[in-house]
Protein backbone atom coordinates (compact mmCIF):
# COMPACT_ATOMS: atom_id res chain seq x y z
CA UNK A 1 0.00 0.00 0.00
CA UNK A 2 1.48 3.17 -1.30
CA UNK A 3 1.18 6.68 1.18
CA UNK A 4 -1.21 8.93 0.65
CA UNK A 5 0.07 12.76 -0.48
CA UNK A 6 0.14 14.42 3.33
CA UNK A 7 -2.74 17.69 3.71
CA UNK A 8 -2.50 20.51 5.51
CA UNK A 9 -5.76 22.04 6.28
CA UNK A 10 -7.92 24.44 8.67
CA UNK A 11 -8.96 20.80 10.34
CA UNK A 12 -4.74 19.59 10.08
CA UNK A 13 -2.52 22.48 10.64
CA UNK A 14 0.27 21.09 11.87
CA UNK A 15 2.72 18.31 9.89
CA UNK A 16 5.92 16.82 11.38
CA UNK A 17 8.05 14.87 8.26
CA UNK A 18 11.09 13.42 8.73
CA UNK A 19 13.67 14.35 5.69
CA UNK A 20 16.71 12.10 4.72
CA UNK A 21 17.93 15.01 2.91
CA UNK A 22 21.44 14.26 0.48
CA UNK A 23 21.82 18.04 -0.03
CA UNK A 24 23.30 20.99 1.92
CA UNK A 25 20.13 23.28 0.90
CA UNK A 26 16.14 23.51 2.08
CA UNK A 27 14.02 23.93 -1.28
CA UNK A 28 10.21 25.32 -0.93
CA UNK A 29 8.68 25.34 -3.99
CA UNK A 30 5.18 25.48 -6.14
CA UNK A 31 4.00 22.29 -7.66
CA UNK A 32 4.31 24.21 -11.22
CA UNK A 33 7.90 24.70 -10.98
CA UNK A 34 9.40 21.94 -12.56
CA UNK A 35 7.70 22.51 -15.64
CA UNK A 36 8.53 26.00 -15.42
CA UNK A 37 12.00 25.96 -13.60
CA UNK A 38 14.13 25.34 -17.33
CA UNK A 39 12.81 28.29 -18.91
CA UNK A 40 13.29 30.89 -15.48
CA UNK A 41 16.34 29.43 -13.72
CA UNK A 42 16.88 29.66 -10.25
CA UNK A 43 16.79 33.87 -9.67
CA UNK A 44 13.56 33.52 -12.01
CA UNK A 45 11.48 31.08 -10.01
CA UNK A 46 12.15 32.92 -6.68
CA UNK A 47 11.16 36.22 -8.72
CA UNK A 48 8.11 34.67 -9.71
CA UNK A 49 7.06 33.51 -6.10
CA UNK A 50 7.11 29.74 -7.50
CA UNK A 51 9.94 29.09 -5.16
CA UNK A 52 12.89 29.64 -2.24
CA UNK A 53 15.61 28.58 -1.47
CA UNK A 54 18.23 28.47 1.93
CA UNK A 55 21.42 26.68 2.38
CA UNK A 56 22.86 24.47 4.99
CA UNK A 57 25.88 23.86 6.98
CA UNK A 58 25.75 20.06 6.31
CA UNK A 59 23.44 17.32 4.58
CA UNK A 60 22.07 14.46 6.23
CA UNK A 61 18.49 13.74 7.95
CA UNK A 62 16.25 16.67 9.32
CA UNK A 63 13.10 16.73 10.91
CA UNK A 64 10.73 19.47 9.84
CA UNK A 65 7.09 20.75 10.67
CA UNK A 66 5.00 22.40 8.08
CA UNK A 67 2.59 24.44 10.09
CA UNK A 68 -0.50 26.37 8.31
CA UNK A 69 -0.86 29.68 10.04
CA UNK A 70 1.20 31.54 12.26
CA UNK A 71 3.74 30.20 14.61
CA UNK A 72 3.09 29.51 18.15
CA UNK A 73 4.67 31.61 21.14
CA UNK A 74 7.17 28.57 22.01
CA UNK A 75 8.03 28.43 18.16
CA UNK A 76 8.44 32.72 17.90
CA UNK A 77 10.20 32.41 20.53
CA UNK A 78 13.51 29.75 20.11
CA UNK A 79 14.00 30.31 17.02
CA UNK A 80 17.98 31.07 16.13
CA UNK A 81 17.76 31.42 11.88
CA UNK A 82 15.19 32.30 10.08
CA UNK A 83 14.17 33.63 6.44
CA UNK A 84 10.66 34.29 4.68
CA UNK A 85 9.60 34.57 0.70
CA UNK A 86 5.91 34.83 -0.80
CA UNK A 87 5.09 31.38 -2.42
CA UNK A 88 2.98 31.28 -4.98
CA UNK A 89 0.76 27.87 -4.19
CA UNK A 90 -2.64 27.96 -5.94
CA UNK A 91 -1.46 25.10 -7.52
CA UNK A 92 -2.82 23.49 -4.36
CA UNK A 93 0.67 21.57 -3.52
CA UNK A 94 3.88 22.72 -1.85
CA UNK A 95 7.46 21.12 -2.36
CA UNK A 96 9.75 20.64 -0.21
CA UNK A 97 13.03 18.59 -1.88
CA UNK A 98 11.21 15.19 -2.64
CA UNK A 99 8.60 15.75 -0.48
CA UNK A 100 5.11 17.06 -1.63
CA UNK A 101 2.17 18.63 0.93
CA UNK A 102 -1.16 19.06 0.31
CA UNK A 103 -2.26 22.70 1.25
CA UNK A 104 -5.65 25.46 0.30
CA UNK A 105 -4.74 26.83 -2.57
CA UNK A 106 -3.52 30.36 -2.61
CA UNK A 107 -1.04 32.88 -2.42
CA UNK A 108 1.25 32.51 1.66
CA UNK A 109 4.21 34.25 3.26
CA UNK A 110 6.65 30.82 3.81
CA UNK A 111 8.98 31.56 6.87
CA UNK A 112 11.69 29.16 7.54
CA UNK A 113 13.04 29.03 11.21
CA UNK A 114 15.32 26.85 12.38
CA UNK A 115 16.05 25.57 15.85
CA UNK A 116 18.49 24.19 18.33
CA UNK A 117 19.66 21.36 18.56
CA UNK A 118 19.97 21.15 15.29
CA UNK A 119 23.66 21.94 13.59
CA UNK A 120 22.36 24.26 11.56
CA UNK A 121 20.75 26.59 14.67
CA UNK A 122 24.63 25.54 16.29
CA UNK A 123 26.31 26.86 13.03
CA UNK A 124 23.91 30.60 13.03
CA UNK A 125 24.39 30.60 17.02
CA UNK A 126 27.94 30.31 17.05
CA UNK A 127 27.76 33.41 14.18
CA UNK A 128 25.54 35.45 16.54
CA UNK A 129 28.06 36.11 19.00
CA UNK A 130 31.78 36.59 19.34
CA UNK A 131 31.49 34.93 22.40
CA UNK A 132 33.17 31.85 23.25
CA UNK A 133 30.52 30.17 25.07
CA UNK A 134 29.33 26.39 24.77
CA UNK A 135 25.68 25.35 24.73
CA UNK A 136 26.00 24.30 28.76
CA UNK A 137 27.57 27.64 29.70
CA UNK A 138 24.88 29.94 27.43
CA UNK A 139 21.68 27.18 29.43
CA UNK A 140 23.47 27.68 33.06
CA UNK A 141 23.54 31.51 32.11
CA UNK A 142 20.18 32.14 31.16
CA UNK A 143 18.20 29.37 32.96
CA UNK A 144 20.36 29.11 36.08
CA UNK A 145 17.65 27.26 38.38
CA UNK A 146 16.62 24.65 35.69
CA UNK A 147 17.52 21.08 34.65
CA UNK A 148 19.47 20.58 31.11
CA UNK A 149 16.84 19.38 28.73
CA UNK A 150 17.31 15.78 27.83
CA UNK A 151 19.12 16.76 24.22
CA UNK A 152 21.84 18.86 26.32
CA UNK A 153 24.39 16.10 27.98
CA UNK A 154 25.19 17.38 31.24
CA UNK A 155 29.17 17.07 31.64
CA UNK A 156 30.71 17.93 28.73
CA UNK A 157 33.28 20.70 28.49
CA UNK A 158 31.78 24.72 28.14
CA UNK A 159 33.46 24.72 24.69
CA UNK A 160 31.58 21.57 23.26
CA UNK A 161 28.03 21.62 22.00
CA UNK A 162 27.67 18.63 24.05
CA UNK A 163 23.95 17.61 21.80
CA UNK A 164 22.67 13.73 22.23
CA UNK A 165 22.50 12.20 18.76
CA UNK A 166 18.50 11.38 19.35
CA UNK A 167 17.48 14.40 20.76
CA UNK A 168 13.71 13.95 19.67
CA UNK A 169 12.90 17.83 18.34
CA UNK A 170 11.90 19.65 15.30
CA UNK A 171 14.99 21.40 13.68
CA UNK A 172 13.02 23.26 11.03
CA UNK A 173 9.63 24.69 10.99
CA UNK A 174 8.02 26.21 7.86
CA UNK A 175 4.96 28.47 8.46
CA UNK A 176 2.64 29.02 5.70
CA UNK A 177 0.40 32.47 6.37
CA UNK A 178 -1.79 33.50 3.45
CA UNK A 179 -1.33 37.00 2.45
CA UNK A 180 -3.30 38.94 -0.06
CA UNK A 181 -1.07 42.38 -0.51
CA UNK A 182 2.60 42.73 -1.62
CA UNK A 183 5.10 40.52 0.96
CA UNK A 184 8.70 41.10 0.01
CA UNK A 185 9.74 38.56 2.63
CA UNK A 186 13.87 38.60 3.28
CA UNK A 187 16.51 39.50 0.52
CA UNK A 188 17.79 37.13 -1.98
CA UNK A 189 21.48 36.72 -3.20
CA UNK A 190 22.52 36.52 -6.74
CA UNK A 191 22.18 32.70 -6.89
CA UNK A 192 18.65 32.91 -5.57
CA UNK A 193 19.17 31.41 -2.33
CA UNK A 194 18.02 33.63 0.80
CA UNK A 195 20.46 34.48 3.78
CA UNK A 196 19.29 33.04 7.31
CA UNK A 197 18.93 36.08 9.59
CA UNK A 198 20.42 34.99 12.85
CA UNK A 199 20.16 35.85 16.58
CA UNK A 200 20.91 34.37 20.13
CA UNK A 201 17.65 34.07 22.21
CA UNK A 202 17.95 36.38 25.55
CA UNK A 203 17.12 32.46 27.17
CA UNK A 204 19.17 28.82 25.65
CA UNK A 205 15.89 27.85 24.02
CA UNK A 206 14.75 24.40 25.14
CA UNK A 207 14.15 22.48 22.01
CA UNK A 208 10.79 22.24 20.41
CA UNK A 209 9.47 18.60 20.73
CA UNK A 210 8.15 17.07 17.65
CA UNK A 211 4.56 15.46 17.34
CA UNK A 212 3.90 12.18 15.55
CA UNK A 213 6.41 12.10 12.40
CA UNK A 214 5.73 10.88 8.88
CA UNK A 215 8.32 9.47 7.60
CA UNK A 216 7.59 9.41 3.65
CA UNK A 217 9.47 6.16 3.19
CA UNK A 218 6.69 3.84 4.98
CA UNK A 219 3.77 3.15 3.63
CA UNK A 220 1.49 4.53 6.61
CA UNK A 221 -0.86 6.79 6.27
CA UNK A 222 0.19 10.73 7.17
CA UNK A 223 -3.84 11.66 7.70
Amino acid sequence: MRSRIPALSRRRTVLDVSVDNESTGIGLYSRSLPDEHPRLGRGGAVEQELAMWLELDQDGPYRIRFRLGAPTAQEDEEWVGRASRPLDLTSGVLGCDALAISVPPGRYLAEVRCYLPSSMACFLLRKSTPKKEGLPGYWRRTRPDEDFPDWLQAGVPPHLDGIAEEHGCIDFLVSLTPVRGGSEGTRVRADGTSPWEYRRPARCPMGIPAGDVWDPGSTLDPS
